[in-house]
């Protein structure tokens, strides 16, 4: 009886536990199911509500409203403000599909007027590509949405730019529509626009120091067939510029130059100027550099033109890397010439060639040397001659070339742009020519900047600018001289893009003989301190804060003389 009470007692505990435990279970999967269905409930009240904003953002009426005109910059807004700009060019494209495009061009003109005055971080790049795609695709443009479109490409030239790389993104962006314009009354509008304000935006083009930005400038003057500003452009901006550019420039921007030059005449000055770019001349299996030498040739008529040659100056163009307009001013620039001395060459008696004398040696000048530098004041007179080429150190025939050469002393002469062009005809034999001694002294054969002779403001005392600086959150600019836009940085001074050599070189050959050596070292010792206050700028900045540094040091050392002592950082 007491084994079968225990027993008992044993079963009523795990009755009630098991009790327990369903009513547990019961609770929790009540609680499931209430929290399922509040989900469900909220799912489909948010459903509701996104259909809603669909309807109401893409329902829009063919007329224009001022609801309309209010919603596209909200909505824009909108997205930039949730961090959706990747959907803000989907959603331009949607809504030209469900609105007319005239009523919203223009305010889509203003907005992008508004977030570059703003300087605020947007896809204007690609706002502006779809902006020139809706242009392109009516036939009349209204005229207040192109009024606002040619403010904005003024604004994106006149705008002050606190990165470099943003200046140069916005003036690319800018560049790239202007020639993606193909309405026809937008199209002259941009003209009249370039050619207004040329001035503005040539200068501007060229302070860049930016090959590509240049080149793409000087293709957007072609495009636009304002050829006149292309030749004052190239003329009086590239080529005064164009050592500094020399040494930025890479092989596919050097073709071009070369070939603007080409069309505006002036190639030979611009490879007189070349140094470093001097090597891509070289390139003789390049279709650009190969053309190169056609032109070269009619133009010093060193070879007899032939009929063939029409067609050959066809093929090397279509295979060369321009652009298809470039490509139509170039060829018909050739085609012209070529039918010339094809025609000079057919009427001519070719059969009468003159006796040439045999020379030994050619003696490199300088450019634009007149008169012998052996001989007082003896011109200079052009005469083809034969030149003595050399295999093995031994005489191995001879090739005709156009020398400059003295009556008096009888020696013979070339420009320094000439001798590739000498050497290039001798093929794999080899010609002597040698510095003229009279011109070139022996320590003017190593290629070194001498600094100027004269310095603005030479003589002046001064105390040397610090760079010390402590970490702020109001930074601001340091003693008032600090510009966006300074003067170092108008003549081609700045850190993006160059190194220590070729700022050394722009300092030495451009900005040290135009600005006081005060200017320049408080310009650049501002630019450190405005860096260095900044909240973690001195780690955010040290590259150019240390290139900054290292300037301002080397322009102690070279040019500056006073009784006070330099500053310690």
């Amino acid at each position: 009886m007491k084994k079968n009470g225990i027993l008992l007692i044993k079963n009523e505990v795990l009755a009630m536990e098991n009790s327990s435990i369903q009513h547990s279970f019961e609770g929790i999967i009540r609680q499931l199911q209430l929290f399922h269905d509040d989900a469900i409930r909220k799912l489909t009240m948010l459903e509701e509500e996104n259909q809603g904003l669909k309807r109401n953002l893409f329902a829009l009426k063919a007329e224009p409203s001022n609801e309309q005109s209010l919603s596209l910059p909200f909505v824009l807004d909108l997205l930039s403000e949730m961090k959706l700009e990747d959907s803000i060019g989907l959603f331009l494209q949607l809504l030209f599909k469900k609105i007319e495009p005239e009523h919203v061009l223009e305010e889509l003109a203003v907005y992008l007027n508004q977030q570059l005055e703003k300087n605020e971080s947007f896809r204007f790049d690609e706002v502006m590509i779809i902006f020139i795609q809706v242009i392109n695709n009516l036939y009349d443009v209204p005229k207040r949405a192109l009024d606002e479109f040619i403010k904005l490409l003024k604004k994106v030239f006149i705008s002050d730019y606190d990165d470099l790389d943003e200046m140069e993104a916005y003036y690319r962006t800018a560049l790239e529509a202007m020639v993606s314009v193909q309405q026809r009354e937008c199209k002259k509008r941009i003209g009249s626009f370039l050619k207004a304000e040329f001035d503005l935006t040539a200068s501007n083009l060229i302070n860049s120091n930016h090959p590509e930005l240049i080149t793409k400038y000087m293709y957007t003057l072609l495009f636009h067939t304002l050829e006149n500003e292309l030749s004052t452009f190239y003329k009086q901006r590239v080529l005064p510029e164009w050592p500094f550019l020399d040494a930025n420039v890479d092989k596919e921007r050097f073709y071009r130059f070369l070939w603007y030059g080409v069309l505006q005449k002036v190639d030979g000055q611009l490879v007189g100027e070349s140094k470093e770019a001097l090597a891509f001349l070289g390139n003789f299996k390049d279709p650009e550099i190969e053309l190169y030498t056609v032109i070269y040739d009619l133009r010093n008529r060193s070879k007899t033109i032939k009929h063939e040659d029409l067609s050959n100056v066809e093929k090397l163009l279509a295979a060369t890397s321009f652009y298809k307009l470039e490509k139509q001013a170039i060829g018909s620039m050739l085609q012209q010439e070529v039918k010339t001395e094809l025609e000079i060459a057919i009427v001519s008696d070719i059969a009468s060639r003159p006796k040439w004398s045999v020379v030994d040696e050619v003696l490199q000048i300088k450019k634009n040397t007149k008169e012998c530098p052996h001989c007082d004041h003896v011109r200079l007179v052009i005469e083809e001659v034969q030149v003595n080429v050399y295999q093995n150190k031994a005489v191995n025939g001879a090739i005709v070339h156009e020398v400059l050469r003295c009556s008096v002393c009888q020696r013979v002469y070339l420009n320094g742009k000439d001798i590739p062009k000498l050497k290039k005809n001798a093929g794999s034999r080899e010609v002597k020519v040698n510095l003229d001694p009279a011109q070139y002294r022996p320590e003017e054969k190593k290629s070194v900047i001498s600094k100027p002779a004269v310095l603005p403001g030479a003589g002046v005392s001064f105390v040397w600018p610090s760079t010390a600086a402590e970490e702020t959150s109001s930074p601001g600019s340091s003693d008032g001289l600090f510009k966006e836009e300074s003067n170092l940085h108008r003549l081609g001074y700045r850190i993006t893009g160059l190194n220590r050599i070729q700022r050394w070189d722009i300092l030495v050959r451009k900005v040290i003989p135009r600005l006081p050596l005060k200017e320049i070292v408080y310009t650049v010792a501002n630019n450190v301190k405005i860096r260095k206050r900044q909240v973690g700028g001195k780690h955010k900045f040290a590259y150019a804060i240390s290139e900054w540094e290292h300037d301002l040091e080397r322009l102690k050392q070279e040019y500056y003389k006073s009784n006070f002592v330099w500053p310690q950082y």
